[in-house]
């Protein structure tokens, strides 16, 4: 990272790419070369990594997209950055309450380790939980498990139809050393598949 940064973004027709990638693949083949002809779409969409309706369906129509998907940003970080972050609702039949599993993925570029804290909070069901960390440098992943009273009644979420989508607001907070605090929210939604 300099004083000045720039970013060239190069975009190819994932059509043609697509094709390219096609021909160059001869170890085995690889289905379908090319939807129904009734759905007059493009071929070969196996070979690139985009959402495949858009190149039809039987419901749509062939509109390959172009573009960039999210934000796009450069970052400069001298002690770690929060590389991501992911949960899981979790129901404990025995305890009759649920349980939240958090991964959170740091890279640590810090020589020495990063200690801290965190402090998960989900206010709707008067949750709040306090974690003491120390990530050491490199790659690290942190798992939290945070645990919700039985006491408190958590609506869930149901499908279309079945019920209502309750979903909660949680906030995740990490006071590390050097005053560096990171700070994510997410919408949590309690479920169970049988």
């Amino acid at each position: 990272v300099r004083d000045v940064n720039s970013i060239e973004l190069r975009f190819q027709s994932a059509v043609l790419y697509a094709a390219q990638q096609s021909k160059a693949h001869t170890r085995y083949p690889v289905p379908p070369d090319c939807p129904p002809l009734v759905q007059k779409g493009e071929c070969h969409v196996n070979f690139v990594r985009k959402e495949q309706c858009s190149f039809s369906w039987d419901w749509g129509p062939s509109f390959p997209t172009q573009g960039i998907w999210k934000d796009v940003r450069i970052e400069a970080y001298n002690i770690c950055h929060l590389n991501d972050f992911t949960f899981s609702p979790i129901y404990d039949k025995s305890a009759q309450a649920w349980n939240l599993e958090i991964e959170a993925t740091f890279d640590v570029v810090s020589s020495k380790p990063v200690g801290g804290q965190v402090i998960v909070a989900i206010p709707k069901l008067q949750t709040q939980q306090m974690y003491n960390l120390e990530l050491q440098p490199g790659k690290r992943i942190v798992e939290l498990f945070l645990n919700i009273s039985k006491n408190i009644t958590v609506e869930t979420w149901w499908p279309h139809g079945h019920g209502n989508q309750t979903g909660y607001n949680m906030t995740i907070l990490f006071e590390l050393d050097g005053g560096l605090n990171i700070e994510k929210s997410a919408k949590v939604y309690f479920r169970t598949v049988e």
